[in-house]
């Protein structure tokens, strides 16, 4: 066996200080492979610690904690050498050898009778031991390089059946649909997002008609435990979409019953399909702009004029609608976009009421109108029925801290995070709830983990810049806040906090450029309450900034959710006007 090098903290070789680097590190300090130690570390609570960096996630275990697990498991192991196997005595030795002869000879008649049923049952059990899944994103076998959409949209759609199992994490779309470009090894795969298999498949596109071939296999063995290979009309890709998630489904014996979407047509038009996906399409692009969203507004409205009983398109719309009212690429008043896109999930569920992203759409529409228990209920609606929405997690858990219950808003948005784990927006969400739950450090931590693998991702440097800020950290957070708004040319929410970062470093002469453009561009346009609240704070006209919240409580514009949470808010909590705008909103 080769020895590794000594850990990262300078002790020797034969130290059990030492730490130990990798899987490779850790098998050749047990004596076993890599395969043999990761089931350990699943199965047997082998003290193996993760650190989550970039898009990657690396290993580590110290020596001294290997030597007590496998002394615990093995009395007489602390008396041996790691990484060596005990050497019985002599007379040991012979008896053993008495033994496997015997054995060796009753094992050629009773192995040839029970191979091949044992190794069945072997892979019978296997499915049952699955208690997460990834599904890879499926390879395109057309030749036609624009229907990238269509194989995305099987991808999501396959992901969103079997997102409904019962305790099975199902790993988020945004998290593996990265790992399209890259080529990495199965194993590789499965370790990186921590599940216990795999799904793998291809989809052909011809003639009118779909075929989808899948396979569900074993990350530990590599092994293919379920395949199948489906073909449908196109008018029937949604049956199709369902047989291949029960196949599935089966084999890790689970029922589909509970899965979204299990309500609804049985089939689709065409054309009305092609719309739906190509919706998502510029719904899921990243970075988003306002105009992706209008696209998708235009597209989901054709699929429900052609198929109005399409849940999934009602709930994209509202989804769409409500983005439209955000901060980030939104372009118009949450007033005006709130009952649209109520309206659509409300619509979605009369056709199918086990939609989870329809019952999100609500749970956060709730919270912007401040009925605080019914979004609270919805949110819980919504993973009652996909135990496994990453954002309904991250969703419920920011409701949370707006509340004042931050240690529950934490811990739920890291559940979000978990079943989302390579997903850069997910991570940049969690940032900005760790900042709400007064967590700056940690949200600094987490926000800059995505911008080292995206340096121009607008909303991690934005969030960073609230951050760096909250601990005083003017100049890195006014670089940080520059890099955000020249990435989202100078859009009127990066504008503000930068104008609030100039005002906090005394920088007031910047700020006040910044006011005069947001007040020239109000004029012209619209500009979101919450903007105009950053600015004025940043130059201490608290007045302005009490018109301006006063304006975003009528808009029930996003900012008033986190009145009671924000830092934002702090120069103001101590005047009345603030205490009334706590009590109107639900929050005091």
């Amino acid at each position: 066996m080769v020895e590794p090098a000594a850990g990262v903290d300078g002790a020797p070789p034969d130290s059990p200080r030492r730490r130990l680097d990798s899987w490779k590190e850790i098998a050749a300090y047990l004596g076993r492979d890599v395969r043999t130690v990761q089931r350990w570390e699943r199965r047997d609570g082998l003290p193996v610690h993760r650190l989550h960096h970039s898009r990657l996630g690396s290993v580590f275990a110290y020596a001294a904690e290997l030597d007590a697990w496998r002394h615990g498991r093995d009395p007489g192991a602390g008396d041996r050498r790691p990484g060596t196997r005990s050497v019985p005595p002599v007379s040991a030795r012979r008896r053993w050898a008495l033994v496997a002869m015997t054995a060796a000879a009753v094992g050629l008649v009773v192995g040839l009778a029970l191979a091949l049923a044992g190794r069945s049952a072997e892979i019978a059990d296997a499915a049952s031991r699955i208690r997460s899944v990834a599904v890879l994103p499926l390879a395109d076998l057309s030749s036609d390089s624009k229907q990238t959409y269509f194989v995305d949209g099987m991808t999501e759609a396959l992901i969103a059946r079997l997102s409904g199992l019962r305790g099975v994490r199902v790993i988020s779309r945004t998290s593996v649909m990265p790992l399209k470009a890259e080529e990495r090894p199965l194993r590789e795969i499965a370790d990186l997002l921590s599940v216990d298999a795999v799904i793998e498949g291809s989809v052909l596109r011809s003639d009118g008609r779909v075929r989808i071939s899948a396979r569900l296999i074993l990350a530990d063995t590599q092994e293919s435990v379920w395949s199948g290979s489906y073909d449908r009309e196109l008018e029937d890709v949604l049956t199709l979409q369902r047989e291949v998630a029960e196949g599935i489904a089966r084999e890790i014996r689970a029922m589909m019953a509970g899965a979204p979407g299990s309500a609804g047509p049985a089939s689709i038009a065409p054309e009305a399909y092609d719309a739906y996906l190509r919706a998502r399409f510029f719904l899921n692009r990243q970075p988003r702009t306002s105009s992706d969203v209008r696209e998708a507004v235009g597209l989901f409205e054709q699929t429900i004029a052609r198929e109005p009983g399409f849940a999934p398109a009602h709930a994209g719309l509202g989804t769409a609608y409500q983005d439209l009212g955000g901060t980030t690429t939104g372009v118009l008043p949450v007033v005006e976009t709130l009952q649209k896109s109520t309206v659509a999930a409300r619509r979605a569920l009369e056709l199918d009421p086990r939609l989870g992203e329809a019952h999100r759409i609500l749970a956060h529409s709730k919270g912007q109108v401040w009925d605080w228990t019914e979004a609270e209920a919805e949110y819980r609606r919504a993973l009652d029925v996909d135990p496994n929405d990453a954002d309904a997690h991250v969703g419920l858990g920011a409701l949370l801290i707006q509340q004042g219950r931050a240690d529950e808003g934490v811990a739920m948005a890291r559940q979000g995070r978990d079943l989302d784990p390579l997903s850069p927006g997910t991570t940049v969400r969690l940032g900005w709830l760790l900042y709400q739950a007064r967590r700056p450090e940690e949200a600094i931590r987490e926000l800059q983990t995505v911008l080292a693998a995206e340096p121009d991702r607008a909303t991690a440097l934005w969030f960073l810049g609230f951050a760096l800020l909250e601990v005083s950290r003017f100049d890195e957070s006014i670089q940080v806040l520059e890099r955000a708004a020249a990435v989202w040319n100078r859009s009127t929410g990066s504008l503000g906090v930068l104008a609030r970062a100039y005002g906090r470093a005394g920088r007031r002469t910047e700020a006040l450029q910044i006011v005069h453009e947001l007040a020239q561009r109000e004029q012209a346009g619209y500009v979101p309450p919450a903007a105009l609240v950053n600015a004025y704070v940043g130059i201490g006209d608290l007045d302005r900034a009490f018109a301006s919240l006063e304006r975003a409580c009528r808009e029930h514009a996003n900012i008033v959710q986190f009145l009671k949470t924000h830092p934002l808010y702090d120069p103001m909590r101590d005047d009345p006007r603030f205490t009334e705008l706590l009590r109107r909103a639900g929050l005091s």
